[in-house]
């Protein structure tokens, strides 16, 4: 986040009359949205444009936030409805039994910051982590990102992955679970990549 203001502020700080909240929080999240909405299978444009659209509606329509607490994650599961839409335009989605089979990939770009490590150590701990992304579904690389990377916490991954909260600790359990007993070395690596915070690569603004 660039603003020192929560999303949750700036949306209350709008509704009050400030326009320029509005406008930060938009600056704000967009490489956050625009990243998720890459990794979940929309191309480049797509996301712009929803980006757009759902601001614009939140502009003109200030009810459809229920909850300013949880106005990111509204904003994340947003980004989502859309994609579906473009499944079922495309006649992509008739085709698919759950929305859980609808994300077929999902890559977590990350990046190390080359200081805190040596240079041998950096590409060791690049593989690894590269491995044990490998063996997750793309539902389980999901909520790893959306938990240790975006520090969502139960509830707002709950409303963007359309699960329940029960069902959302479950997974990720299952997911941690699954790395440390497939390859421990990763695990450890995954611990590393969470405590440093490491941070996906963000197209510029």
């Amino acid at each position: 986040m660039n603003s020192k203001e929560s999303p949750k502020d700036l949306w209350l700080s709008f509704i009050n009359g400030d326009e320029k909240a509005f406008t930060l929080l938009y600056k704000d999240i967009y490489p956050d949205l625009y990243s998720y909405g890459i990794k979940i299978g929309m191309n480049s444009q797509q996301v712009r444009d929803t980006i757009q659209d759902v601001f614009v509606k939140l502009y003109t329509n200030t009810c459809l936030v229920k909850d300013p607490q949880g106005i990111r994650a509204l904003l994340f599961r947003s980004i989502k409805n859309e994609y579906l839409n473009i499944l079922k335009r495309e006649n992509i989605f008739n085709r698919i039994k759950s929305e859980e089979e609808a994300v077929t990939t999902f890559d977590i770009t990350y990046s190390i910051d080359e200081r805190l490590i040596k240079e041998e150590e950096y590409s060791a701990l690049k593989q690894k982590v590269e491995t044990i992304l490998d063996i997750l579904t793309p539902r389980q690389r999901e909520i790893i990102y959306l938990r240790f990377l975006e520090e969502m916490n139960y509830k707002e991954i709950a409303l963007i992955m359309n699960i329940s909260e029960q069902v959302a600790r479950n997974l990720l359990y299952k997911s941690i679970k699954r790395i440390r007993e497939t390859n421990l070395q990763g695990y450890y690596a995954l611990l590393f990549l969470i405590e440093s915070r490491l941070t996906t690569l963000f197209p510029p603004f």
